[in-house]
């Protein structure tokens, strides 16, 4: 299909996307152009009224002409008058088009669509054309860019959250006065088609209609409408043609109000005789300039109206803003380069990237590369906000836990009061985006104002059963964690950490139990800095007040009676070492079928690890640096740990192999050689390798295991090495030779029967003694010495059973 790859082409030039190579490339750039055009007809159905214009199929008939002559003659008209965003872009898509049989028909269907898109002025503030959007984006280009779409529900809630929870700047507008109103600043450096501005847009509207009947006075909605686009309302993008969908998305929440100009800007991302890394520049300066000439043109920021655009510099300013609101990118640089990987001139790549590091190291952020673009988009957002300011952010769930994101979670700790934290645990529906898997969460934070004479403050985490399905759902959901925010804020009662008879907060909608939400306080947050997943690591708070406990007091309460049962336990790193990671496995070694003198675990196919003891599947052959190879055969060991997994698929998290081996997809744990019993007895390696992997497969290690997991996607897990080393194991130098021994005893027992998955495991022992209750509760009786029996774990068993991560992933 030449003509149809040449004219797909032309097409991406118009809208600003790469040039499309395969088939499914070339169709998603005539859907998106076509996009254009259904959102070109939707403006010109509500606005050609205004301007005496004839609708388009009068127009048709009227003048005998093609749909295609029907668009490219009303474009003409509207353009003569303004609105060269909408418009120019469409007729220039048009024009493109050839003339045939299979365009004049798909045209028309692209004119009925708009007509009854605009007929329904709810569907008109939507987004719709945002929605659709962001589904067609090329699926390399939109992963490259780590562009996502916010759910519309999503947006509302935390829009309102953010604006209506007390203690902000928010709290000087008088809402039913323009001029107050008119003050305000809200910006989002990565707004895409305007989805979360379209919502601070209509939460504003909302308190200021509100207001004005509770103060009797006349609401002027075309004056509102006005004052938020001229004053209140900044967007930052990159992406050009997403711009001009915002701007024509704010502008038809009131189609009829007439508007001198918008605060919506493209930003340049490439090279323009020097790299330029869009609105991320803002980092270490606080205006955006004319960034450079190429082939005689300016390259620079371009002011994006409904009329003609611009190319100007801007001062955008710090320490400025009401309220930071984006869902960033979360482009980041991994196995297969996704940090500028839109950019396809490597030379071009290369500079960017060098530009990015430098431009962490400029604004002293050093430490967070690996986390990607979103946790620089975070650091900008804290740059941005004012004191009192909020930050409203959509960001991968990893930055509660990751790593690599230590540093922002750091420099939110300092830098803000964090007030919310909210989840989604609903099954198969972890994310707030619309189109991705990722689990995700939204986070809603204040700039102090000063570290003097600082208030104690709490977070509110919300652990989400059920999404809000719309904006109804989201508005109240928004006005119930409102109002727990402000009883945290004031007692303990949902302090589920720090006061032992407190309990979350039940969240209902409409008699629906959706989710919990309780509090966290700023010092547990600092406490747990390295990973914040030990405070929400189940769905169940009930579990989470046990994870805890487990990890804190080497506690658990168990059986109606609640009985305690204390066991020693210590961080791994104390007792073992944690092996190599699959990068060092692949530098040093091909992984072959023929018989070698390194055995190794290869992978971790379910059929394979359904037992605690395994068998070496594969052979490594050496290749490389010898000292390397040396250095990594010395991380050999009988114990293996999951560095990933799906928990509603897995079986066992840790195998014991009889020779020592390396894994790909499993952490070695090498126990210490001096480990000694209470008595001062030496404990043999293998010995501690079988008495580690019944803890980590057993209740408590399960437990333990979860709070320290790294979640990209729901069930899709993994454990970090430096989580691995911090993960309380049971801390062997304090049991006896005969504990030992019947640990050792229990393990050879255990270790050939073929166990259930997880969370069927779970469910099974939360009715009748199996496999699991028969590990738990002698495993328990041996470490602890008390009675245990499989009605005193039930109700543990029962929790752990309707996880959700453990039941569908």
């Amino acid at each position: 299909m030449p003509a149809a790859a040449n004219v797909a082409k032309s097409l991406a030039k118009i809208i600003g996307l790469p040039e499309p190579k395969t088939q499914d490339e070339i169709l998603r750039t005539f859907k998106i152009a076509g996009l254009a055009v259904i959102n070109a007809c939707i403006f010109y159905n509500v606005v050609a009224p205004i301007h005496n214009l004839p609708n388009l199929e009068k127009l048709k008939k009227q003048q005998h002409i093609t749909w295609k002559k029907t668009l490219e003659t009303s474009f003409d008209s509207i353009l003569r008058i303004d609105y060269e965003a909408v418009f120019e872009i469409a007729k220039d898509i048009v024009s493109e088009l050839p003339n045939s049989p299979k365009v004049e028909q798909a045209l028309e269907d692209a004119v009925n669509f708009a007509a009854e898109v605009s007929s329904s002025r709810a569907l008109l503030r939507h987004d719709l054309m945002g929605r659709i959007y962001h589904q067609l984006l090329f699926k390399k280009y939109a992963k490259h860019l780590a562009t996502y779409y916010t759910s519309v529900p999503a947006a509302w809630l935390l829009s309102h959250i953010a604006i209506e929870t007390p203690k902000s700047d928010f709290e000087r507008v008088l809402w039913s006065d323009l001029s107050s109103i008119s003050e305000l600043r809200i910006i989002d450096p990565a707004c895409g088609s305007g989805t979360l501005l379209s919502a601070s847009y209509r939460t504003i509207q909302d308190l200021y209609t509100t207001e004005c009947a509770e103060q009797e006075v006349q609401p002027d909605l075309v004056a509102l409408h006005q004052t938020l686009l001229e004053n209140v309302i900044w967007g930052l993008d990159v992406l050009s043609y997403a711009l001009h969908m915002a701007v024509a998305t704010l502008a038809l929440h009131n189609p009829d109000s007439p508007f001198k100009q918008s605060n919506l800007y493209t930003t340049p991302l490439g090279v323009f005789g020097k790299p330029f890394l869009g609105s991320l520049e803002l980092l270490n300066k606080n205006e955006l300039p004319i960034v450079g000439t190429l082939a005689g043109e300016k390259y620079g920021v371009e002011r994006v109206n409904l009329s003609k655009t611009k190319i100007q510099s801007i001062e955008v300013g710090s320490n400025k803003w009401d309220l930071v609101i984006m869902n960033p990118p979360f482009a980041r640089s991994c196995v297969d380069n996704l940090l500028f990987g839109s950019i396809e001139d490597p030379k071009q790549r290369s500079a960017l990237l060098q530009r990015y590091n430098s431009l962490i190291s400029e604004s002293n952020l050093q430490g967070i590369g690996h986390a990607g673009l979103a946790a620089m988009f975070v650091a900008l957002a804290i740059k941005l906000a004012k004191n009192r300011g909020r930050l409203a952010l959509v960001l991968p769930k990893v930055s509660l836990m990751g790593e690599s994101w230590n540093a922002i979670r750091e420099l939110l700790l300092s830098e803000t009061d964090v007030d919310y934290i909210i989840l989604s645990d609903e099954s198969q529906a972890y994310n707030f985006s619309e189109n991705t898997d990722l689990s995700e969460t939204l986070l809603v934070a204040t700039k102090k104002q000063s570290e003097k004479g600082e208030e104690p403050h709490k977070c509110v985490v919300t652990i989400l059963k059920k999404k809000p399905r719309n904006e109804f759902e989201a508005r109240i959901l928004a006005s119930i964690l409102t109002k727990v925010w402000k009883s945290i804020n004031t007692n303990d009662l949902h302090d589920i950490y720090d006061n032992e008879s407190a309990n979350p907060f039940v969240i209902k909608i409409g008699g629906e139990e959706i989710g919990e939400a309780f509090a966290v306080s700023k010092e547990l947050l600092e406490y747990n800095i390295d990973s914040w997943t030990p405070l929400f690591a189940f769905t169940s708070s009930e579990l989470n007040k046990l994870t805890y406990d487990i990890l804190n007091r080497s506690t658990i309460l168990l059986g109606k009676k609640q009985k305690v049962f204390r066991f020693p336990l210590a961080e791994t790193q104390e007792m073992a070492e944690v092996g190599p990671d699959a990068k060092q496995i692949y530098t040093n070694f091909d992984p072959v079928n023929t018989t070698t003198s390194i055995p190794a675990f290869w992978g971790r196919q379910e059929e394979e690890v359904q037992s605690m003891n395994l068998e070496p599947n594969k052979f490594l052959r050496p290749k490389g640096n010898k000292t390397s190879v040396d250095n990594t055969l010395k991380q050999k060991s009988h114990l293996i740990i999951a560095q990933r997994l799906r928990s509603n698929t897995a079986h066992t998290l840790a195998g014991y192999i009889d020779k020592e081996i390396l894994s790909n997809e499993w952490w070695t744990v090498i126990p210490n050689d001096k480990l000694k019993t209470k008595e001062g007895d030496p404990i043999p390696s293998k010995d501690a390798c079988k008495i580690w992997t019944l803890w980590v497969n057993s209740m408590l290690g399960v437990l333990v295991y979860m709070a320290h997991r790294e979640e990209t996607m729901g069930g899709w897990i993994q454990m970090k090495k430096a989580s691995l080393q911090r993960m309380p194991i049971l801390d062997l130098r304090k049991l006896t030779r005969t504990q030992i021994d019947s640990l050792v005893e229990l393990f050879h027992d255990m270790k050939s029967e073929k166990l259930d998955r997880l969370g069927n495991q779970f469910k099974e022992a939360s009715k009748n003694d199996n496999l699991r209750s028969n590990l738990d509760v002698r495993l328990l009786k041996i470490i602890t010495g008390k009675e245990v029996s499989r009605e005193d774990l039930e109700p543990v068993y029962t929790l752990l059973a309707s996880e959700v991560r453990f039941s569908s992933g």
